[in-house]
């Protein structure tokens, strides 16, 4: 089955954009071996995320460190014992996170072929090095929720008891850290910024729910590599479709956003509207 997202990413790949990337610091700071411990993922989080400038992606730079934080915070709470399945919670953060590494290190070996579609829109695409850095986050956030977390729920076994960790125990996770990020990432009004950040976090919890289901489906498909290809590809092409939509149409309503919307009030709005 042939995916969309070849297509799309066959043309990035013959594109000439000019771009210069230094894998050194990839190199240096992200492992090719699975962790085992959480900890170990926070800090390399932290080490690399310092790392993306100088290598040439410093358009992962909102995505990175939300990551990061996001991480932190799941981590903090395993340790607080904050999980009702502590052990499988400390073995999908490090599943997890690894997708993103292997996504870096692949982009840094030159293995394109190995970059789903969505994740090489964030890598090539001129458009996300021009983008507000909300869209840059949420490029690397759908990536890592459409693309990656369904084979992440497959590794673990999608076990059952592990369910209300995953949809309520890690979403307040996510909810802490966008309380803690959205004033930086969405320079808007404080009312428009509040609606934004509860829509963007009702799309991750759709996603996830999502990703959930595609993990059982892998699980289902068992030894059928014909099924488990065709699952994988419908995966593929509907992150790449989302990247896309976000890339496109999203970056520019948030521009509209950050014009019209400003952060300091609907007052100081309002008198800009009326040339006052």
């Amino acid at each position: 089955m042939v995916c969309y997202y070849e297509k799309v990413r066959g043309k990035l790949m013959a594109a000439e954009f000019g771009r210069t990337i230094d894998p050194a610091p990839i190199y240096h700071t992200v492992p090719r071996e699975l962790l085992t411990n959480t900890g170990d993922v926070v800090d390399v989080m932290e080490t690399h995320h310092a790392s993306l400038e100088r290598a040439g992606l410093g358009q992962f730079g909102p995505f990175s460190g939300i990551y990061y934080d996001v991480t932190r915070r799941a981590h903090r709470r395993l340790e607080e014992g904050g999980y009702d399945c502590p052990e499988v919670v400390a073995a999908a953060i490090p599943n997890f996170a690894k997708r993103w590494f292997d996504h870096l290190l692949n982009y840094a070996d030159g293995n394109r072929d190995a970059i789903p579609g969505i994740w090489m829109l964030g890598f090539e695409d001129p458009a996300m090095l021009a983008a507000e850095p909300a869209t840059q986050f949420s490029i690397g956030m759908l990536g890592h929720i459409d693309v990656d977390l369904g084979k992440t729920v497959y590794s673990l076994g999608a076990p059952r008891a592990y369910k209300r960790d995953y949809s309520h125990h890690i979403s307040d996770v996510l909810i802490e850290t966008a309380e803690a990020q959205s004033e930086d990432l969405l320079p808007v009004n404080a009312l428009v910024r509040y609606l934004m950040t509860k829509g963007v976090l009702q799309l991750i919890s759709a996603k996830r729910e999502l990703a959930w289901q595609q993990g059982k489906l892998l699980m289902a498909a068992g030894d059928n590599v014909t099924e488990r290809e065709m699952i994988e590809a419908q995966v593929e092409n509907y992150g790449l479709l989302s990247g896309q939509l976000m890339l496109y149409a999203g970056n520019v309503a948030l521009k509209q956003a950050q014009r019209f919307v400003p952060a300091g009030g609907l007052v100081s709005t309002v008198g800009r509207l009326l040339g006052r």
